[in-house]
C-alpha cells in the first residue's frame, strides 16, 4: 500500500543506487510499480520530497553525551557519526545544502555541536568559524575517502620522491586506516579549537581578505 513512508523509503533507496542527478519521479514511480500521478497526491513536488528526504538522513538526534564527557570527546563522537552517514548515503549529500541546510541548523546534531564549541569557552563569532571548519572538514575528508575508494581519483602513479621530497617525509606517518586518518587529522582540526578557546575573546579581529583588522590612524 503506497504511503508517504514507503514513498520517501523507496526514493532513499533509489538515490542511494543511482544519484541525484538521474533521480526522477517517474523512475521512482516504476520502482514502486505505481503510475507517476499517484506520488504527487502524497508528495506534491519532488523538492517536498527531497526535503522529506533531507530531513530523514540528516535530521536524527544523536546519542546522548556519556556522563563527564569532554566538549573534544562529544565533537569526536558528533564527526565519526556524521561520516558514517555520509559513507551510507553519500548521494544524499546534495540534500543538506539545497534542501535543508539552514533549516538543520536548529536540528538535534547541530545543536549538540554548538553547545559543545559554547563548553570549549569560544564566543558565538569564534564557535561560527570553529563550526564552518569542522564541517568543512567532515565533507572534504568524506568526498576525498569516497572518489579514492571508488577509483575516481584515476589511480595516478605517486610522483617520484626527488620532486616531492617533503610529501616523501611524511607519506611513512600517513595512516593504513582511513578510520584512524580520519580521528587523527580531526584533532588537528580540534588543537586549532582549543587554541582559540585559550587565546580569549581579546584576538585581533580578521577581516574577509584575512589581514588583521585594525583602526585607521588620525
Amino acid at each position: 500500500m503506497l504511503s508517504r513512508e514507503r514513498i520517501a523509503t523507496m526514493a532513499l533507496a533509489l538515490l542511494d543506487d543511482e544519484g541525484l542527478e538521474t533521480f526522477s519521479m517517474r523512475r521512482l514511480a516504476r520502482r514502486l510499480g505505481v503510475g507517476v500521478m499517484s506520488l504527487y497526491r502524497y508528495y506534491p513536488s519532488k523538492d517536498e520530497l527531497f526535503s522529506e528526504l533531507a530531513r530523514q538522513v540528516f535530521g536524527a538526534a544523536p546519542a546522548e553525551p556519556a556522563p563527564g564527557e569532554t566538549w573534544r570527546e562529544c565533537l569526536v563522537g558528533l564527526a565519526v557519526s556524521f561520516r558514517r552517514l555520509l559513507l551510507a548515503h553519500p548521494n544524499a549529500l546534495p540534500l543538506l545544502f539545497k534542501h535543508g541546510g539552514v533549516p538543520l541548523r536548529g536540528r538535534p546534531a547541530i545543536e549538540a555541536m554548538r553547545q559543545a564549541l559554547k563548553d570549549a569557552g569560544l564566543s558565538e563569532p569564534e564557535a561560527a568559524d570553529a563550526w564552518r571548519a569542522i564541517g568543512a572538514y567532515l565533507v572534504g575528508y568524506v568526498t576525498v575517502e569516497r572518489m579514492t575508494r571508488s577509483g575516481a581519483s584515476g589511480g595516478a602513479t605517486p610522483p617520484p620522491e626527488r620532486d616531492f621530497p617533503a610529501l616523501a617525509r611524511i607519506a611513512p606517518y600517513l595512516k593504513d586506516s582511513w578510520d584512524a586518518q580520519f580521528v587523527a587529522s580531526l584533532m588537528v582540526v580540534l588543537d586549532g579549537v582549543t587554541r582559540l578557546a585559550e587565546a580569549g575573546p581579546c584576538r585581533p579581529p580578521v577581516t574577509a581578505s584575512g589581514t588583521k583588522g585594525a583602526r585607521s590612524a588620525r
